[in-house]
């Protein structure tokens, strides 16, 4: 299997991600964005993936990040899960087989979520 451009990134760019800074209390407010999340081949564009990752870079690292979906019409609002390892809902079709097999091992936000189990 060759490697794809999100492999390639990943191997770049893990071991500087690891030595980021990481957020803490009387930093400056982090930015926001909105990244749309419905295309996978945006994961095969090197330059897009390069660009927003020295983005990325060039602030702490937030203690966690708030997706907010498309479904969030869907009554009621809630955080899906805040637990570790919380599984992906691949909510598109028509695309490469290998788009439906990517995982992301969601780290525990269960202490940035007032209530939620710990």
């Amino acid at each position: 299997m060759s490697m794809t451009v999100l492999d390639r990134h990943e191997m770049s760019s893990v071991p500087r991600s690891a030595a980021q800074p990481r957020w803490q209390d009387g930093d400056a407010p982090l930015p926001s964005i909105y990244l749309s999340h419905g295309y996978p081949g945006l994961l095969d564009d090197e330059l897009w993936l390069s660009e927003l990752f020295e983005w990325a870079m060039s602030m702490p690292k937030p203690r966690g990040v708030v997706v907010v979906s498309a479904h969030w019409e869907n009554a009621p609002t809630s955080i899906t899960s805040p637990t570790a390892n919380t599984p992906l809902v691949y909510d598109f079709g028509g695309f490469e087989q290998r788009f439906y097999e990517l995982t992301y091992p969601t780290p525990d936000a269960s202490t940035l979520v007032p209530g939620s189990p710990r």
